[in-house]
């Protein structure tokens, strides 16, 4: 947890206390006793689960519902093994009792070790996983998503370390041919790791099969081509709005160390195959017309390129430069290194005052105390305010203290929530169960109403949860970030619509920043031009 902030003791109590769910406990720490490697199994697609080794890796690809595989056999990733059996120890239960149920797949770049994590890291997989256990525990044990008469298995899909073999017969390919059961179909798939060229090729690729998508911590504005890839996270223009209007405030706000008249310095990761760096760099160029940044930037290799800029360079520009905002477009993995360095700052002969790191990323991806050290604040446009929102319960989404209380009751809030990733999966999976259950409603409603003989079967379909998504601010979806909706027309990307947008505040320079009022939310929007990923309002 990020130093400075504390968690309410409100919330620290009811999650020590156990406040959970009726059923939640039944499901504690689930042991890998009988757990098989992947090298155990054969390449069944018929037995629960589909998983195999591709040749020349040791990654396990490809999806499980009750086979309680170990992805990894290094130690450092048995927490993410113990999640994926808690989750397959409850497929199991749903597949003995007798309520009708349908299937969500969650699909994840898990890394084999540590050194692995090419495109999400190992603890944001973790807390991706934790987050969407929750989701599910949500959906079977309680109403939070609508009535549970129809309940709810997880298919949980290993797409490859480095996010790469969609193609695999066992990731999208298997995922279509379990959306054809005719009992239990797949009805949505959630996660879908980074906001990389292949994710894209990977929804339509799903689309073209009637399966709607939910990208959970996408945020590149070019994520919006097919036509049933919807979001759950803030694009970086909405991003980048929000942080204009916070900006705009704060310097106009009394006592506030920022002036009216404040210069900014952009610092931009230039992989070309890296769409949400690109996006997010765009995004600053467009909220922030006046500050130049075209001019005034300069860009790095990411950790996600082929090799890893220093630093050194871009340091010496803002000494030089002299600004008091710098807006960072990189991955959570490079802004450590690149604070690090703003160590240095120090030996400029005019150090920069009160000098604040801008970001958009679904969470803080670094330490309060690494801040302080450099001398710098960081403001964070996100997706949710767990601290805030822990603290001030009254501030938080009506749907966040049930899952708060949930995953305290078997995890550590105080060390996972920081990221985004435990939330946005959690939503996601929370979403498709929802539009889900709004069409088994309407279709068991239908079928009583049936006087014929030959009555309607009111399973949902992946096709009718692809349109149960799309609603108005009437009926909003029940997000722990908080609600949202999706629209069908005009044409637009279906990003989430009337989402809150929080800055969070980390280090002891934006902590000491006068209180601003936060009410920007999203606005439907489409992409106008690919190329230069300009947008437009709908």
């Amino acid at each position: 947890m990020p130093e400075g902030t504390t968690w309410s003791p409100h919330w620290i109590a009811a999650a020590a206390a156990g406040i959970f769910l009726a059923g939640f406990i039944a499901v504690g720490i689930v042991q890998a006793v009988g757990a098989e490697t992947c090298a155990d199994l054969d390449d069944s697609d018929t037995a629960g689960y589909h998983l195999h080794r591709p040749s020349s890796s040791r990654e396990c690809v490809g999806w499980t519902i009750d086979k309680p595989v170990n992805f990894s056999t290094a130690s450092e990733m048995d927490p993410v093994n113990d999640v994926v059996h808690k989750i397959v120890e409850e497929n199991q239960r749903i597949a003995r009792q007798s309520k009708p149920y349908v299937r969500v797949a969650l699909v994840l770049p898990v890394p084999f070790a540590v050194s692995d994590g090419e495109a999400a890291r190992p603890v944001e997989a973790l807390h991706a996983l934790r987050g969407a256990f929750i989701g599910l525990q949500q959906a079977n044990h309680s109403a939070v998503l609508e009535d549970p008469t129809l309940q709810v298995q997880l298919v949980v899909v290993n797409v490859g370390a480095d996010q790469s073999r969609w193609d695999d017969p066992a990731v999208v390919p298997g995922l279509v041919e379990l959306a054809k059961d005719r009992d239990h179909p797949l009805v949505a798939v959630a996660g879908m790791g980074l906001s990389l060229p292949s994710t894209t090729h990977a929804a339509k690729m799903l689309n073209d099969a009637g399966l709607p998508v939910i990208g959970s911590a996408l945020n590149s504005d070019d994520m919006g081509n097919p036509r049933a890839f919807f979001k759950v996270a803030p694009s970086n223009h909405q991003l980048g709005r929000a942080l204009a209007a916070y900006l705009s405030t704060l310097s106009n706000t009394q006592g506030s160390p920022l002036p009216t008249s404040y210069t900014g310095y952009l610092v931009y990761d230039r992989n070309e195959k890296d769409n949400y760096v690109r996006s997010l760099a765009a995004s600053f160029r467009s909220a922030f017309p006046g500050l130049n940044l075209s001019d005034h930037s300069l860009a790095f290799n990411g950790s996600l390129g082929e090799s890893i800029t220093l630093f050194k360079q871009q340091v010496t520009d803002i000494c030089t430069a002299r600004p008091q905002v710098v807006f960072f477009a990189g991955r959570d993995r490079d802004l450590g290194l690149f604070v690090d360095q703003l160590y240095d700052l120090r030996k400029c002969r005019d150090v920069p005052k009160n000098l604040l790191i801008v970001t958009g990323s679904p969470g803080l991806g670094i330490e309060a105390a690494k801040l302080d050290k450099a001398g710098v604040g960081q403001l964070n446009a996100s997706v949710a305010d767990p601290h805030v929102w822990a603290g001030d319960p009254a501030s938080a989404p009506k749907d966040f203290k049930d899952f708060l209380d949930a995953y305290g009751a078997l995890w550590h809030i105080d060390q996972d929530l920081d990221d985004g990733w435990g939330i946005v999966h959690r939503d996601g999976v929370a979403v498709a169960v929802s539009a889900a259950r709004r069409t088994f409603a309407d279709l068991v409603a239908k079928r009583d109403s049936t006087a014929t003989e030959n009555k309607l079967d009111p399973i949902p379909r992946a096709v009718d949860v692809r349109d149960a998504l799309s609603g108005s601010v009437d009926r909003l979806l029940p997000a722990a970030s908080g609600g949202f909706y999706y629209k069908e027309q005009p044409d637009n990307d279906l990003w989430p619509i009337g989402k809150l947008v929080p800055i969070l505040r980390s280090g002891k320079i934006a902590k000491d920043l006068p209180p601003v009022d936060q009410s920007f939310r999203t606005a439907c929007q489409r992409l106008k031009d690919p190329s230069t990923l300009e947008v437009a309002d709908c």
